[in-house]
């Protein structure tokens, strides 16, 4: 968030109000961003050639185990 709050020129506290009035907070507007982006990683032809820890590295995650919690799974 500070990455965002720091490239768009806002505060963390100016961004978070922008996202007051939205559905979702910032860190949930990232994670389902990054979701998004491992679902397309899973959906190409060469996915299975990365791990799933690559995968979520990938992605923004911290690790395998907390993309794992969101219940990313190879299909």
């Amino acid at each position: 968030m500070a990455d965002i709050a720091r490239g768009t020129g806002l505060s963390r506290a100016q961004l978070c109000r922008l996202f007051s009035s939205q559905d979702m907070s910032v860190h949930a507007t990232l994670r389902e961003m990054r979701l998004l982006k491992s679902l397309s990683y899973l959906h190409q032809p060469k996915s299975g050639q990365l791990s799933i820890g690559a995968i979520a590295y990938a992605c923004g995650f911290s690790d395998q185990a907390v993309f794992s919690k969101l219940g990313v799974r190879r299909g």
